[in-house]
Order: C-alpha cells, then structure tokens, then sequence
C-alpha cells in the first residue's frame, strides 16, 4: 500500500495545520486537512483542550488511512478492499461537516447512543433497528424517519467509496409519522360544511 505521512506545518500563532505527505507518479504532494491543533494542548491540564487535541488527530489518521487506500486502488485498478474496522462515527463526522443541520443533529445522537465509539462492521440491520427505535423514544416518528434517511444516505456514500460492499440500511422499514390534522378548515370543507348545515333551524 502506498505511504502517506501525517505532517504539521507551523502557523502564526502556534498554532499547527495537519497537512498529508505522500508520492503520487514519481511526485510528491502535500495535502492540507484543514485540522489544526495547538501544541501545548496536548499535555494541557484542561481535559476539553487535550480532547479536542486528540480528537483532531484521531480524524487526521482517519483521513491518512483514506488517503492510502484511494492511492493503492489507482495504483493497483483493483477496488479497495472493504475495512469493517474503519469508524463509522469518524466518517459520519466527515460528511456532517458540509450537509445541513438536521445532520449535526443525527451526529449529537450517534455520539450519545454509541459514546462515540462504533465501527461500520458493528453497523448492521440489527444495530440500525435498535437505534431506530432509540430515536423513537427521543424524537417524534416523522423526525425519526428523516433521520433514518441520513443515515442511509451517510451508508450508500461509504458503499460508494468502497469502504462497506452493501448498505445494511437497505431493507430496514422505516417508521412513518402520523399525519396530523390541520387546524383551520379549508375554504371547500367551509363550504361542505355551510352545504350541509344549510337547512337546519
């Protein structure tokens, strides 16, 4: 498999840009990540700087090893082999990142139903139906359906991308929210209604 290096590059401030470091056809790229970190944040005493530290890192390797496996699939033409390993959380992240907000909503209860630790090998459609129903006790069924959708959607991109061979996603049947009733009459129900109400004294 190809070799990328993970590099800081110093930036005004102290602060520190994670770039990618690697060979492509005889030349070599530098490819930023645009992650930063601060140094001193790594030993800090502050446990949501030193977190916030290791989480960025924790993303620069994801992407590293993502970037390894893109380059011995051109090197090689063969498609990449599926890695059950990779953390579903951390690909999920990626993708949040440039989507709407109801994706950093579904990202806020990922992290509190699986502490932030879940691989796509655990993501099965027994897992997808026990989150479902987590969701279900926290939001209402119209919403859940919405956010099963991201999910889906999150899982056919990794398909895509090889990382997973099937969407496990596909057969599972999604709740569906109950329609609510408006509250005003429409103007043809105000007319049914005067139609039929018409000849009562």
């Amino acid at each position: 498999m190809a070799k990328v290096n993970l590099i800081e590059k110093k930036l005004a401030g102290g602060k520190v840009s994670l770039l990618l470091d690697y060979y492509q056809h005889g030349q070599r790229k530098k490819e930023t990540l645009k992650l930063y970190v601060y140094p001193p944040d790594k030993k800090s005493k502050n446990p949501i700087l030193k977190n916030a530290y290791e989480e960025t890192y924790v993303k620069a390797q994801y992407l590293k090893h993502k970037k390894e496996m893109q380059l011995a699939q051109g090197e090689h033409e063969l498609p990449v082999k599926t890695d059950k390993s990779a953390s579903f959380i951390l690909y999920f992240d990626q993708l949040a990142e440039t989507r709407n907000q109801n994706w950093q909503s579904v990202r806020r209860h990922l992290y509190d139903y699986t502490k932030g630790k879940l691989t796509f090998g655990n993501v099965t459609e027994e897992w997808l139906h026990r989150f479902q129903e987590y969701l279900r006790t926290k939001i209402k069924d119209v919403t859940v359906c919405s956010y099963m959708g991201i999910i889906t959607t999150c899982l056919n991109q990794a398909v895509r991308e090889k990382i997973i061979l099937v969407n496990p996603a596909t057969n599972i049947k999604k709740v569906r929210g109950k329609e609510i009733p408006p509250k005003y009459l429409t103007l043809e129900q105000i007319q049914v209604l005067e139609q039929n109400t018409g000849n009562i004294p």
